[in-house]
Formats: C-alpha cells, structure tokens, sequence
C-alpha cells in the first residue's frame, strides 16, 4: 500500500499535482500502522460512506443495519393507520409494508 501511495505522488507530482494532506483519510483493515505521503502522516479513520454504504474498518454490517432501520422507521409510523384500519385484508397491509418499509430498509 505505502508502495502504490508513493507512486501516486511522485505521478502527481511530474504533472503539478499534489495530494492535499487534510482530505485524505485512509480506512486500513485489521491493521493499525501509520501510512505517510511525502512525509507527511495521513489520518487514519473507523467509518466512511462509500457509495451510499457506510463501511468500518471492522468489517461489520451492524452500522449500516442500524441505518438503514432508522431511515425506514418514519415510513413505518406514518402507516400506522393503515396497519390498524379493520377493514384492510393481512394480505394487503403484508404488500404494503413490503412496497413501502421493506424496499426503503434494502435499499435507502
């Protein structure tokens, strides 16, 4: 890794570039050594966003569980007469918070 980050610069670098030190972060798994670009040590972090997905350095999927459960919860709340009408059939409100909780839940 250290090997492909210094190749990085020292590319950047023939064409005027430069690696700005207080953006980069880097996430390293199982590991917990510094890394440094031209000297300089770059920040280590526990989580990040990616591509709409939080990812740990962990490895774990709870984070992003406990997310995307919160983000469905107000759409839960707010069928809730829906859920408690009498008149609606199990089958429809099954569909429904399958549409509606479950495809937020998945997908966000």
């Amino acid at each position: 890794m250290k090997t492909m980050t210094n190749a990085l610069s020292e590319i950047c670098r023939k064409y005027g570039l430069r690696i700005n030190q207080d953006k980069t972060r880097v996430m390293r798994f199982g590991r917990t050594d510094t890394m440094e670009v031209q000297g300089e040590e770059i920040k280590n972090i526990a989580k990040v966003k990616f591509l709409g997905s939080t990812v740990t350095s962990q490895g774990d999927s709870m984070t992003e569980i406990k997310t995307r459960l919160a983000m469905s919860r107000p759409s839960a709340t707010k069928i809730n007469r829906i859920w408690n009408a009498t008149k609606l059939s199990i089958s429809l409100k099954k569909k429904l918070v399958r549409s509606i909780i479950w495809t937020i839940a998945t997908y966000g």
